[in-house]
């Protein structure tokens, strides 16, 4: 039974009270406690009052058992419903009349202390004691409440706020009917300590109407400064358009309070903090509606035995220290907004690892600097104090660089650079400036006793002039002379006893921490004269630095093994300064991601003693995020209240054909036309196998013992892959959009793949228009591109171009291209589709002399086609028919009336959505950002929306600019992910089958929690079909409920055995999907199977252990191998394995909380016969993060450390939904290496972004290294590719010099160590030499 009384109801005892006991329903779940309950308790009862939520099938067996009771001469029997809406069905199980049960169910429904008397008293008459109690007086269904009052009416209410600043704070009505406001009132108190006056409003749901007008009503007339929400679940649907709350309206940010469902010690005990009913209630729902997550504020205790009812009941116990920190929250967001932009203290943050000076400003797709610029810029001109703030990303990466940053003392900064110092070999003539070698630096700092300033290199003064200094900023000297002496960059320092006080305040047990790992503050390796020195600049009330380096940097060999390593107390005394000496009113950390919300501490629901905490405090963040990671972003949303302003990716191109690879391309249709010619096509046949061979293809295709025709047409297949795959052209700039071309190519990337609705205009582009040219059959995303081309060659698409048309590849292309023009001329006229020829019909104007064309105006097509009746052929605009005739129709391939001539319609609804809805979103997206960046600042409400991958039909995403929010876990995996995951799973055990002649017997995956928001769960579906279930859903929500188990004969192959490595952020946020993989591992294992077709079974059998499912330590992230690569402190491949399995080795599933494994997980390890990381859109690349080569490279290099051998290691490619590949991981880096990273096109797009740009390609290199020392998938001519592409190329290489002179150094060394490492014999016999004068001094910090 559901309690129906509250602290105070039943007042005290009385001899002519009937007595009273109470019982919960949860705890007579089972049949026997339920007969156990009724024998010793129930039968002496007078009456028995059952509130059922959820209807009688909620508990029949207890209903059952009562009524039974009731009829055989026992206790009256009422059972009435739990919520607001009477139940007819439940009045047969009453033997109580029905006009009492109502009674009794409206006095419960009322709520509070007097309504609950009166149902007690009802029910004491009806037991034939006492008089029968008067109407019920209903508690409204929305009012005001205060404490020591009760419930006040509006009047009393708005008087009570005086002229202080107003916290609205919504809470359910239901603590007021139960008597637990307590939490309320503590919020009440901690609020008006801070100057706030707290307006509590007591609701059933915002959803209800009476509510959300009173909510409305009393905002409009006393507008709050800040907005607390104590109400779980969201009003807004996910996926759908957000049309606003009421919480929004006020156009403040609303801050999610939580009422924990767990006990204090339970949520203290526990490093997940709020549990997994929790995690969706009050955080990832709420989240859609752009709430700000805070804490919990009470927790749900059991109360002592209460002697009068001879229960124990639960409610919300308050929980002052949490309550004082969330007012605090609020108290400082409600200062934001009160100031004027002027008196704002705003600290832009940019993060930096690995800790060197060419890494500066991480930001995944986006080129930091440049949107630091931008957002500094925008910020002056809305009245921010922010003198002297560089003025572009150069200027600000200058200026950073000239100051401290987290380079390690005695580390060399930069190498001289090869090309000389300026001015030896000759002065140059100011008055005329001389072509600069690509590597000159394009300024120069010039230095005299005095002053100092910058100028170009053939502007400055003369070298050996008295007093004047030269350096040279891309160099070392240039670098610590820029930071050391009298005229060096101001430097900005926290002196110890400020630090000393701060420390002192911290919670005793982060004191004990910090002085275990790092020892005392006196003892730090960065304090300098007695102050820690800070990477910050001022600029005014604005402030721009440098992230502090996390910790593992300062001894790798000590921390490598420590995954929860606390930050040391130079980390600390950044933040320390920022909030006490420099007062932030709110910190800007820029771009995908920083370090602080990954420190130690809970997933959800922080303490006081969780990391981000203490470095943070309660100040305000505003965290600029790429669009497409819902994971991590989720991660600084949950962990540090971070208000996510979501930003777009990159601009997206088809990376073509280029260098030898398209000399190869050109071979192999010279091949198709020598057909006739077996001389020819033997010689071109040599051509093409060596071409191959030198770039590495055969090795990356594992080609070698194949026959010559299938070796040829896996070169064909690969090139084809090659030209059809999506770059990034160029990096992001907060506040952009893409704009020309680039416009053009991103708008046919994301309209390429269909978006869910069923509507017409959710078509692929791609295949509308093979539809609509009579293409049957064919499916552009998703056929085999070698395929020999046998189907139609329509004109339209053969005039697009002169290649030859072999293949189904052929074919896609000359689709891109189509698809390309048909976007472009739809742009340019959304209101028609068919409009005429912008060059005018030919014969217009004039006659073409055919044997003297003209040149044609850029907008004129080169080639036409001339339609009559049925017969087509394609002409240039001059050879065409003079003039009109009948039967006659000119075409222009390249407008919207070109393709629709020849399409029958279904494109026109998708070029139709793209000019009138998607472009627009995609233009203002730039806008939007900026906006969304400078609405934070001023205190105000960021909207939400969606997040995901545009390209992999995410078009809802856009416009960026919004605090977006993630997935509604209870649903995941969802029925497409289901799809997704099963057919990879099978593609992955054919695969394996193939390559190996037998079916794996057992596979280790990696999954991430990012990547499974992203895609509603394709790893977690791919390990259930490997194992054989299949998830249940409930219909109509969609919710996961549980799995079955499929038999041998559907799945027509072994189960085969999965180990899970998940990662810290999958751990945190899907607890329910661990549980139901642990669950489906043990259906399996229990089925009576034979060995060869159950592993599970077999090892059930062996009474092995059945944990499946690892991760990090509790309340620690990653996999443990960043330190070793990025320090160089590993010697041997099984360093890496013993990191890995120091860091993942926690069990998780069935009631583990990340039990201390490692042994278990070695023992899985060491029979896993391959391994599996999958990604799910193109919009980044293994190349293009550090997780990839950390979490499969770790899983590759540990099974191969404990087996004696290498697994076979794929990379399952999901971004196309409709056809998901397995591909060895020696074929996807082949891929990257070809594809983007040495394509001219992806170097020319990062080319555009200065010292980021050259940021990417030092990254680009480093993972490739990584690979190599983890894996066996990276050879000889993949790091030849990149660095003749980038370092013995001289315009790049001169290009990385000028720009990022440490990304050089960096690059050089990094690739020296693979030398020196025996991980790559260059090809070249002088790039080693080269390598030693490009990394300089760098070679110190190499081992």
């Amino acid at each position: 039974m559901k309690p129906a009384t509250a602290p105070g109801a039943t007042g005290a005892p009385n001899e002519a009270q009937p007595t009273l006991r109470l019982a919960n329903l949860m705890r007579l779940a089972h049949p026997y406690s339920v007969d156990l309950y009724v024998e010793t308790t129930l039968r002496r009862a007078k009456i028995v009052l059952v509130r059922m939520m959820g209807g009688a099938g909620y508990w029949p067996y207890g209903l059952e058992a009562l009524r039974a009771l009731s009829r055989a001469g026992g206790p009256k029997l009422a059972v009435v419903p739990g919520d607001g809406r009477w139940d007819a069905s439940l009045e047969a199980w009453s033997t109580v009349p029905v006009e009492d049960c109502r009674l009794l169910w409206q006095a419960c429904l009322a709520g509070g202390p007097e309504n609950l008397r009166r149902a007690l008293a009802l029910m004491a008459h009806l037991a034939g004691a006492g008089d029968r109690p008067g109407e019920v007086e209903p508690l409204p269904v929305a009012g005001f409440w205060r404490p020591g009052e009760g419930v006040v009416d509006r009047s009393a209410a708005l008087a009570a706020l005086g002229d202080r600043p107003v916290a609205l704070l919504t809470f359910y009505r239901a603590l007021v009917e139960g008597g637990a406001t307590a939490p309320v009132d503590g919020l009440v108190a901690a609020l008006a300590e801070r100057g706030i006056a707290a307006l509590p409003v007591f609701v059933p749901s915002l959803k209800d109407r009476a509510a959300e007008a009173l909510l409305a009503d009393v905002m409009a007339e006393r507008p709050p400064a800040i907005v607390l929400n104590g109400t779980a679940f969201a009003v807004s649907r996910p996926g759908r358009p957000h049309d606003g709350t009421v919480l929004d309206r006020a156009g403040r940010p609303v801050l999610q309070v939580v009422f924990a469902g767990t006990s204090r010690e339970a949520w203290a005990a526990s490093a997940r903090g709020l549990a997994p009913r929790d995690l969706v209630m009050n955080v990832v729902l709420p989240e859609v509606d752009g709430r700000i997550l805070t804490r919990p504020v009470s927790f749900k205790e059991e109360q002592a035995l209460d002697p009068l009812t001879d229960s124990r009941l639960r409610t919300y116990r308050p929980d002052g220290e949490r309550i004082a920190f969330v007012a605090e929250q609020a108290a400082r967001w409600a200062r934001l907004a009160a100031k004027r932009p002027s008196e704002r203290r705003i600290a832009l943050v940019l993060s930096n690892y690995p800790d060197r000076d060419g890494r500066i400003g991480n930001g995944v797709g986006l080129d930091t600097p440049e949107s630091a610029a931008r957002i500094a810029a925008a910020m002056a001109a809305a009245g921010y104090t922010l003198p002297g703030f560089p003025k572009t990303g150069r200027a600000l990466m200058d200026r950073l660089l000239a100051g401290r940053t987290n380079r390690k003392p005695g580390q060399a900064a930069l190498p001289p650079p090869s090309w000389g110092r300026a001015g030896e070999g000759g002065d140059f003539e100011p008055s005329s400036p001389p072509v600069m070698p690509a590597s000159v630096p394009a300024s120069l700092i010039v230095r005299n006793a005095e002053s100092e300033k910058t100028a170009t290199s053939h502007g400055t003064a003369a070298r050996g002039q008295p007093g004047v200094t030269i350096m040279d900023p891309g160099t070392e000297a240039g670098v610590t002379g820029a930071c050391d002496g009298a005229d060096a960059v101001e430097t900005i320092r926290l002196p110890l006893s400020a630090y000393r006080a701060f420390h002192d305040a911290l919670p005793e047990a982060a004191r004990a921490a910090l002085a275990a790992r790092w020892g005392a503050p006196e003892d730090d390796p960065a304090l300098e004269g007695g102050a820690f020195p800070l990477a910050l600049h001022r600029f005014g009330a604005v402030v721009v630095g440098i992230q502090p380096a996390r910790g593992y940097g300062i001894d790798p060999k000590r921390t490598y093994h420590d995954p929860d390593l606390v930050p040391p107390h130079a980390y600390l005394a950044f933040y320390a300064w920022l909030r006490m000496e420099f007062g932030a009113d709110a910190v800007l950390h820029l771009g995908k991601h920083g370090n602080l919300e990954w420190l130690p501490g809970k997933a959800l629901g922080l303490s006081a003693e969780c990391w981000p905490e203490i470095a943070l405090g309660a100040t305000p963040l505003v965290y600029p995020f790429i669009v497409n990671d819902p994971g991590e972003g989720a991660q600084a949303k949950r962990r540090s209240s971070a208000v996510i302003v979501d930003h777009l990716m990159p601009a997206m191109t088809r990376a073509e054909a280029h260098g030898p690879f398209a000399a190869l391309e050109t071979l192999l249709d010279e091949h198709h036309l020598a057909a006739a010619d077996p001389r020819r096509r033997r010689a071109l046949e040599r051509d093409l196998l060596d071409l191959a061979a030198r770039h590495g293809i055969d090795r990356d295709l594992e080609l070698g013992g194949a026959a010559e025709a299938e070796r040829l047409r896996a070169i064909d297949a690969h090139l084809c892959e090659l030209k059809e795959l999506q770059i990034r052209d160029g990096l992001h700039i907060l506040g952009a959009a893409p704009a020309d071309g680039a416009r053009i190519d991103t708008l046919v990337a994301i309209a390429r793949v269909p978006r869910s609705g069923g509507r017409p205009e959710d078509a692929s582009l791609h295949r509308a228009l093979a539809a609509d040219l009579g293409l049957a059959g064919f499916d552009p995303l998703a056929c085999d591109l070698a395929e020999p081309w046998t189907g139609a060659r329509p004109a339209s698409l053969a005039a697009l171009s002169d290649a030859m048309w072999r293949t189904a590849g052929d074919t896609v292309e000359r689709l891109e291209l189509l698809a390309r023009r048909a976007v472009e001329s739809a742009l340019d006229d959304p209101r028609s589709l068919l409009p005429p020829p912008s060059w005018g019909r030919v014969g217009e104007g004039g006659d073409f002399e055919p044997s003297s064309p003209p040149v044609m105006p850029a907008s004129v097509p080169a080639s036409i086609i001339v339609r009559t009746g049925e017969r087509e052929q394609t002409a240039t605009p001059h050879e065409a028919p003079p003039h009109e005739q009948p039967g006659v129709t000119i075409i222009d391939p390249g407008t919207a009336a070109g393709v629709a001539a020849d399409l029958d319609g279904k494109v026109a609804a998708v070029l139709h959505w793209i000019a009138v809805d998607l472009g627009p979103r995609l233009d203002r997206s730039g806008g939007d950002e900026i906006a969304a960046v400078l609405a934070a600042l001023d205190g105000r409400f960021v909207p939400p929306g969606p997040s995901g991958a545009p390209t992999r039909g995410r078009a809802d995403v856009l416009p960026t600019g919004r605090n977006f929010y993630s997935v509604d876990t209870r649903a995941v995996p969802t029925e497409a992910a289901w799809r997704i995951g099963r057919d990879s799973a099978e593609a992955l055990a054919l695969r394996y089958f193939q390559d190996e002649g037998e079916w794996p017997r057992s596979v280790a995956i990696s999954a991430w929690g990012t990547a499974n928001m992203r895609t509603g769960g394709d790893d977690i579906a791919q390990v259930l079909a490997l194992v054989g279930a299949e998830p249940v859903w409930e219909p109509g929500t969609g919710r996961v409920t549980g799995f079955k188990v499929l038999p041998l004969a559907a799945l027509k192959r072994p189960r085969i055995d999965v180990t899970l490595r998940v990662s810290g952020l999958f751990r945190d946020a899907f607890p329910e999907q661990i549980d139901l993989i642990d669950s489906a591992i043990r259906a399996v294992a229990a089925r009576d199977e034979p060995d060869e077709a159950n592993p599970l079974a077999a090892a059930r059998r062996q009474e092995a252990d059945l944990a499946r499912v690892f991760g990090a330590e509790p309340g620690a992230y990653g996999a443990g191998l960043q330190a070793l690569i990025d320090e160089g402190a590993w010697d041997r491949r099984a360093d890496f394995a013993d990191a890995f399995l120091a860091w993942g080795g926690y069990a998780y599933g069935g009631g583990r909380e990340g039990e201390a494994a490692r042994d278990r997980l070695a023992a899985r390890l060491a029979v896993a016969d391959a391994v599996i990381q999958n990604q799910d859109n193109r919009e980044h690349d293994l190349l293009d993060s550090d997780d990839y080569y950390q979490f499969q490279g770790g899983l590759a290099a540990t099974i191969e450390t404990l087996k004696g051998r290498a697994p076979r290691v794929y990379l399952g490619d999901h971004s196309r939904p409709e056809r998901p590949v397995i591909r060895p991981l020696a074929e996807e880096i082949g891929r990257v290496v070809r594809g983007r990273a040495s394509n001219p096109k992806w170097i020319a797009g990062v080319m555009r972004h200065g010292y980021k740009g050259a940021f990417e390609i030092a990254a680009t290199v480093d993972y490739l290294f990584a690979f190599a020392a983890t894996t066996h998938a990276v050879g000889d001519h993949h790091f030849d590719a990149l660095y003749e592409a980038y370092l013995a190329d001289e315009a790049v290489r001169g290009f990385i010099g000028r720009e990022n002179p440490a990304a050089l150094a960096e690059i050089a060394a990094r690739l020296r160590e693979a030398v020196d490492r025996g991980l790559w014999s260059p090809r070249s016999n002088s790039a080693y030499d080269a390598l030693v004068r490009l990394a300089g001094r760098a070679e110190e910090t190499t081992p």
